[in-house]
């Protein structure tokens, strides 16, 4: 469900791919830093986008190191050096890779799940910054409610608790600032088009293995084949996705942000339109 908010590198300035590389190893550091080298097998886009979000709102000015992991053994790699905003996105990073764990055990054909949960169980326990662990757990153990008995929803409904999760992290951290409900906003509309195209993507596997799919739960009333579902549902879930993209958009020009402004706009004009089309077109 995770790793679909990611800049569109053709349209990047060489500048901002060198800023968003920085800040994706500064977040991968800052992961082992806080909970050791394991959980950096969960490190994301969605949270490295986060942690541009919520740092082009401070005006502490980052300076930059160089550090040498297992992937760049030799020349090593430029990252942001580790701040708060970091830290805090490495929790969330964390913690959501836990909740897609748990998600992942339903398929009960998998191993990998069943070896990660209690590695990660122990990590989510180290909360320093009184992120609100029960109303995260409410919000999952509600959609998985409403995916059990999704016949009297509708896609805002069923989306709901994923899309107020992403809205609660995204606003956390700056709680009690004056656009503390821009970020929630943006994040709301970023958590449900990350689950409804998420659920498009994997339409086709679900249907074929008779699992769960929201879409086909809600929609697919007559029961049709997948081909033919595809057509009849495409326009109309291609018509919220953008919609959604709009509002992402119209949250984060009026943000006031005190940097990153041209790599933030890049990855919600062209890197989530690039990740729509994409998944469409196959």
């Amino acid at each position: 469900m995770f790793g679909k908010v990611k800049p569109f590198i053709p349209e990047l300035k060489m500048k901002d791919y060198i800023l968003f590389n920085e800040y994706y190893c500064g977040l991968c550091m800052s992961i082992k830093y806080n909970f050791g080298n394991i959980p950096r097998i969960a490190l994301s886009f969605d949270m490295t986008f986060l942690a541009i979000l919520l740092d082009s709102l401070s005006s502490e000015v980052n300076t930059s190191i160089k550090n040498y992991c297992i992937m760049h053994p030799i020349k090593g790699t430029i990252s942001k050096l580790n701040n708060d905003i970091l830290d805090y996105c490495a929790f969330s990073n964390t913690y959501l890779c836990y909740f897609k764990i748990e998600d992942d055990l339903k398929d009960e054909s998998k191993i990998a799940p069943k070896i990660l949960k209690p590695i990660f169980k122990k990590y989510i326990k180290e909360n320093s910054w009184k992120i609100d662990i029960n109303y995260i757990d409410e919000e999952l153990n509600l959609l998985k409610s409403f995916e059990k008995n999704p016949e009297v929803l509708n896609l805002d409904d069923i989306s709901k608790p994923f899309s107020s999760l992403i809205g609660y992290i995204a606003s956390l951290y700056y709680k009690g600032y004056v656009f503390e409900n821009t970020l929630y906003n943006l994040g709301f509309s970023l958590g449900k088009w990350i689950y409804i195209l998420d659920a498009y993507e994997d339409l086709y596997i679900d249907m074929k293995n008779s699992k769960f799919n929201p879409l086909n739960a809600i929609f697919n009333e007559l029961n049709m084949p997948y081909d033919t579902f595809k057509i009849y549902i495409k326009k109309r879930i291609e018509f919220t996705l953008f919609n959604l993209v709009e509002d992402c958009k119209n949250n984060l020009l009026i943000l006031p942000l005190k940097k990153n402004r041209e790599i933030l706009w890049n990855i919600l004009s062209y890197g989530l339109f690039n990740k729509l089309t994409a998944i469409f077109k196959e």
